[in-house]
């Protein structure tokens, strides 16, 4: 991921655990959300692997 100094940082939805907000939260509800977004992340990468290995194999063959 490239770093964009000119833009100002603007927090994405999916991913509150940046905000002040989230501080006042149990630290469980942290490491559940952070949790969440590795799994997620995770999830997004094994897909986009196994569609490129399926886009492999068709050309390939």
């Amino acid at each position: 991921m490239a770093k964009k100094k000119k833009r100002k940082y603007i927090p994405k939805p999916a991913t509150g655990g940046y905000s002040p907000k989230s501080y006042k939260k149990p630290l469980w509800m942290r490491i559940v959300r952070i949790i969440a977004m590795f799994v997620i992340g995770g999830l997004m990468i094994v897909v986009i692997i196994y569609k490129a290995w399926q886009y492999y194999k068709i050309f390939k063959h």
